[in-house]
């Protein structure tokens, strides 16, 4: 099965160390640094994208206004949230967006992992 991401984090090192195991679990794996270039890359990609993962706090576009925007376009997308352990008090609101899961970080990232291969595509 061919399976397309959208990773989306302002960190280089986590980004490309992030990018790097996805490639075990997806075809084609997409990066960006900030939520802009990641709708621009959404936009150009959107039927071939299966899963978007993105952090919270990103420059020019953050993650809570950037799926906002890609469920405007495709309110089917599968999302999760990778961001740091103080933004859970945005538990309600992602979740109401239709994020599928909101992992912290560091501390979930086996998790986040472990999900995927189960994830109902």
């Amino acid at each position: 099965m061919k399976l397309t991401i959208l990773y989306i984090e302002d960190e280089s090192t986590i980004r490309d160390k992030m990018s790097k195991i996805f490639k075990y679990f997806f075809t084609k794996v997409y990066t960006a640094k900030d939520g802009e270039e990641a709708f621009k890359i959404y936009k150009e990609n959107i039927k071939n994208i299966d899963l978007v993962i993105t952090d919270i706090n990103l420059p020019k576009v953050n993650g809570i206004d950037l799926i906002k925007k890609i469920k405007y376009l495709n309110n089917k997308q599968k999302t999760y949230i990778f961001s740091v352990k103080n933004q859970l008090n945005l538990h309600d609101e992602v979740y109401s967006l239709g994020v599928e899961h909101y992992f912290s970080k560091p501390n979930e990232m086996k998790l986040l992992l472990d999900t995927i291969p189960k994830f109902k595509w």
